[in-house]
């Protein structure tokens, strides 16, 4: 008799389970393809462009979400996906190595980079905000200090230099673009 009771609220639970998987999917696709149309343009090519998706963050709240919304979904914790390789792979997908090696945190002057005006800050930035927003929302990082944030960024943004230049003078394979040495992947 108790089995019977058991099983049948068993079953009256997978239904509504099945009713609200069903309900959730179209909601989550529809936002999906609205990100994606938001966000194509990314990862930024030129420091111009990333002062207007600057401006547009700032100006576009919605933007800004769903910015933080997609670098949360990057993050799957799993025996490669540390801390430093979110964060790598949070800013190689939002800027460029051809624009990483133009910036820094705090933003030295240097006449020797960029045309003498020197290297731009982000520690400031509405594209940082974004991105620590996004990892601290993702429930496997939720414990990352602000600190490590802040040196893993340092570290991407140092060694994003040396990976232009490698890829910039890898051998190309046939068919491939011989300028386009400016995504991270």
């Amino acid at each position: 008799m108790v089995a019977k009771v058991v099983l049948t609220t068993l079953a009256q639970m997978n239904e509504k389970l099945s009713v609200l998987e069903k309900t959730m999917a179209k909601p989550v696709a529809d936002a999906l393809e609205d990100e994606d149309d938001d966000l194509a343009f990314l990862p930024v090519k030129s420091i111009d462009d990333f002062e207007k998706f600057e401006r547009n963050l700032k100006q576009n709240k919605d933007v800004f979400r769903k910015l933080v919304s997609m670098i949360t979904r990057l993050g799957k914790r799993n025996t490669k996906n540390s801390q430093s390789d979110y964060v790598r792979r949070a800013w190689g997908c939002v800027i460029a190595n051809s624009v990483a090696k133009e910036l820094n945190w705090l933003g030295r002057p240097n006449k020797r980079v960029n045309n003498g005006l020197g290297k731009r800050g982000i520690k400031e930035s509405l594209v940082t905000k974004a991105i620590q927003r996004g990892i601290s929302s993702n429930k496997d990082f939720r414990e990352m200090e602000i600190s490590a944030f802040e040196s893993e960024t340092k570290t991407f943004l140092k060694n994003s230099k040396a990976t232009y230049d490698r890829k910039a003078n890898a051998p190309r394979k046939d068919g491939e673009d011989s300028k386009d040495t400016t995504e991270n992947y």
